[in-house]
């Protein structure tokens, strides 16, 4: 179990960071990147989340501080889904390109806190005195 355990981590970093290069080239020639926390309109903002995604990919990929790492990810998300993406569908209830980006987006933010949720990227010290107290 420990082993799909890594192995969907590393596949979850590879995905951020890819998320974070993309977004870090779609800003610098102005193009919006839909399913991906992105802000076209402001390119300062694009490259802030751009780069977070690009650090929080690295982060996870190096066990640094992979839990934070995670629910901060998960909370960017899902930040993302309930500001820009609701309006989004409200407006357009019909169209399965947008509702699929909704949802996407939203299974990202479920995936982040999962990641964050695992019991495998716990501290040790922790879990040793989980089994003194628990």
């Amino acid at each position: 179990m420990d082993a799909i355990v890594k192995q969907g981590r590393v596949l979850f970093a590879v995905a951020i960071t890819a998320f974070g290069v993309q977004n870090l080239i779609c800003a610098r020639f102005g193009l919006g990147v839909r399913g991906v926390p992105s802000f076209p309109a402001n390119p300062f903002l694009a490259y802030v989340t751009g780069i977070a995604l690009l650090a929080a990919g690295v982060s996870v990929a190096t066990k640094l501080r992979v839990r934070v790492t995670a629910i901060l990810l998960g909370i960017l998300f899902l930040l993302y889904v309930l500001l820009l993406e609701v309006s989004r569908v409200a407006a357009k209830p019909m169209s399965v390109s947008t509702r699929t980006v909704f949802f996407e987006t939203l299974a990202m933010s479920a995936s982040g806190f999962d990641l964050g949720r695992n019991p495998a990227n716990r501290r040790p010290q922790f879990q040793a005195m989980g089994r003194w107290f628990g």
